[in-house]
């Protein structure tokens, strides 16, 4: 039969995105946060966050971000879209999907390359990344 439920978890706030080089582990790339926030209702948490990159490190490795406000499920994957501004070099980065390997951390997927993910060589000082996203917590 029908049952009656009231939405009792809601909760909003702010973040603190940590882009790291490499791994989870990896080196943490310096960054100007302008806006990160979040807002949670039952187990779907949506976030969105503005970096503008605060560093001149240019290695190929992927970027790995850190910080999200509630542990994904582990295992699950994430939906959401991004802009990497790196217009200096000509190339803007447009994508599609954040994937979630593991419940700490995510990776940005570009649309523009088919086998890996973002690099701090693809993000280049000064310039901007705009996100959002969403995934279900536990």
């Amino acid at each position: 039969g029908m049952t009656s439920e009231t939405l009792d978890d809601y909760e909003e706030g702010t973040w603190t995105p940590v882009v790291r080089d490499g791994s989870q582990g990896g080196t943490v790339i310096a960054t100007n946060t302008i806006h990160a926030t979040y807002t949670k209702v039952g187990r779907l948490v949506s976030w969105k966050m503005s970096l503008q990159k605060n560093s001149s490190s240019s290695s190929s490795l992927f970027i790995h971000v850190t910080g999200l406000p509630h542990t994904a499920i582990a295992g699950d994957s994430t939906g959401g879209t991004f802009w990497c501004d790196n217009s200096g070099s000509g190339t803007d980065h447009i994508g599609v999907l954040f994937t979630a390997p593991s419940s700490s951390f995510f990776l940005f997927k570009p649309t523009s390359d088919a086998d890996g993910y973002l690099r701090q060589s693809n993000w280049q000082q000064n310039r901007w990344i705009y996100a959002q996203g969403q995934y279900f917590t536990s």
